[in-house]
């Protein structure tokens, strides 16, 4: 991908993850692919994946190419101790693929009950997400 384009979609989502409201967002959370998905408005519709860097790909409008989201791979395996703050987004998501034990749902439900701190986190990060893909 050229670098312009990279930057764009870089862009795309930190402007999308600043000036959005915490209740647009949609989460998912593939166990056993370990995916993570961040959907940028609640429809999480079809969208094609653009590779960023690492396991890190912008969720794509197939007709407009606008950015509707971030798929990120590896999310528990590799990227968690990168940027810890996906931890939080990974408990806001509807888990998918496996049944939650009460524990982990009582967390999660903490979680959900601040879901701006998570967002916030996760804006938080962005600069180092951005150095990263430099």
């Amino acid at each position: 991908m050229a670098i312009e384009t990279f930057e764009k979609h870089l862009k795309e989502v930190m402007q999308a993850l600043s000036d959005r409201a915490v209740d647009e967002f949609a989460f998912a959370y593939d166990v056993p692919s370990d995916t993570l998905y961040i959907d940028f408005d609640e429809s999480a519709r079809f969208a094609e994946s653009q590779y960023l860097f690492g396991g890190w790909m912008a969720r794509l409008d197939p007709a407009t190419g606008a950015v509707l989201g971030l798929q990120i791979e590896n999310a528990l395996a590799c990227e968690i101790g990168r940027f810890p703050s996906l931890l939080d987004a990974i408990l806001l998501a509807t888990p998918q693929g496996f049944t939650q034990s009460p524990v982990e749902a009582a967390i999660r439900k903490r979680v959900a009950a601040d879901a701006r701190n998570a967002i916030d986190s996760l804006r938080k990060a962005l600069p180092e997400l951005l150095a990263v893909g430099d």
